[in-house]
């Protein structure tokens, strides 16, 4: 797998675990297979998960579009 297509996965999941459809690659702040390292260098604006690949990686809050926790559509 080329760099260039695994970037493409790591979005393509982002995408879909944020729900975000609109997430570029540029959004992705960091992305490593380890967690110290990405919540290592992750700001208090940037929230940080694991995508099904075993990826960890970190975007801005503001990209978050997951329901926050006790929030349910109306």
């Amino acid at each position: 797998m080329s760099m260039r297509s695994l970037e493409r996965e790591i979005l393509s999941e982002a995408k879909t675990l944020f729900k975000n459809p609109k997430l570029r690659l540029k959004d992705l702040m960091e992305w490593s297979d380890s967690e110290e390292v990405v919540r290592g260098n992750c700001q208090d604006d940037e929230i940080v998960a694991e995508l099904p690949i075993g990826v960890w990686a970190c975007i801005a809050k503001s990209n978050d579009r997951r329901m926050p926790a006790g929030e349910k559509h109306g």
